[in-house]
């Protein structure tokens, strides 16, 4: 049957009916617009449940040996056409039984427990937003301006997606937590009043902070999807041990835990000044397979900041 064709029962047929209650679901949390006009950010937004119970049906699955949650109509629908045969042969087996002076309850209903369905059921997936700013010596007013804004659009996406946000920065030569998991616009607008500049770039630990956080977060609710945004030139001046010898080694194999994260995305701001050697961005942008959003002219000029906003924001959406 070509897709979209219905049946003589004028239904859809089971596949493209669960392609339906996709869509369906994902509508059902939408905070406006119609589940098909939005069905690929939807169904990107929607995961199938881990748990039993957990979450919106979505279609009926081969239970295999997971029989709870079971789907008993799609379970009977798949099976309806076998019944004539099984009613037969257990006829015979009955009558069989019965002349043996056995006691035999015929089934009204018979199903194999490789036939067994169970329900599928799909949970809007919730992002976590985390900053990573590079406020060490070489960032302008400009930059923490940027990271303002992208913070603040971020948190207003977030309060109406059950998203939250976090951020990552510098103090005193060492990585910091500015501030943790949230989806209050207040928290973070208070936090990054304050925040410190100046200093070295220990690039490396701060990377394993922010896969820490992401770690910990994960373990708690297996539902969160991490999305990483590094506003940074890539330039690590400082590992672990406060020298610079192992700088680099720690960059890299921080960015290949963080990688191995579920669904991991990455957002990847280069701050890198104009005319300067872009190598160490290009350099974290193929370790963390992404492009660059590229702003250190817009940061060193007089020139608004507003495409490259906006090109964050399209990201971030994609």
């Amino acid at each position: 049957m070509r897709s979209g064709e219905k049946a003589e029962d004028g239904k859809l047929p089971l596949d493209e009916q669960a392609d339906d209650l996709f869509a369906e679901a994902a509508a059902a949390d939408s905070p406006s617009g119609s589940g098909r006009d939005q069905s690929k950010e939807q169904r990107r937004r929607f995961v199938t449940s881990r748990r039993p119970y957990r979450g919106r049906f979505a279609r009926a699955v081969p239970a295999k040996e997971q029989r709870v949650d079971l789907a008993w109509d799609a379970t009977i629908t798949r099976t309806a056409h076998l019944q004539r045969g099984r009613r037969e042969h257990a006829e015979r087996q009955i009558e069989a039984a019965t002349a043996a002076g056995n006691d035999v309850t015929p089934l009204a209903f018979r199903v194999r427990p490789d036939e067994l369905q169970k329900r599928e059921r799909v949970v809007a997936r919730k992002r976590l937003i985390l900053f990573l700013l590079d406020n060490s010596g070489s960032v302008v007013f400009k930059l923490l301006t940027l990271a303002r804004r992208m913070v603040m659009a971020s948190l207003e996406k977030a309060y109406l997606r059950r998203d939250r946000v976090a951020m990552v920065g510098f103090a005193n030569d060492q990585p910091k937590q500015v501030f943790a998991p949230t989806n209050q616009i207040e928290v973070a607008a208070k936090t990054l009043t304050d925040m410190p500049k100046g200093g070295y770039t220990p690039l490396g630990p701060a990377m394993a902070l922010c896969h820490k956080t992401f770690a910990k977060e994960m373990e708690q609710d297996d539902n969160i999807q991490p999305v990483l945004v590094l506003l940074t030139d890539g330039r690590a001046n400082m590992d672990s041990t406060g020298r610079p010898d192992h700088a680099i080694d720690e960059v890299e194999s921080a960015a290949e835990r963080l990688m191995e994260l579920s669904g991991i995305e990455v957002i990847f701001v280069d701050t890198t000044k104009p005319r300067k050697n872009d190598h160490p961005a290009q350099r974290l942008a193929d370790f963390m397979q992404t492009e660059r959003i590229e702003v250190g002219t817009f940061l060193h000029s007089s020139a608004g900041l507003e495409p490259q906003l906006t090109r964050f924001m399209h990201l971030l959406e994609r």
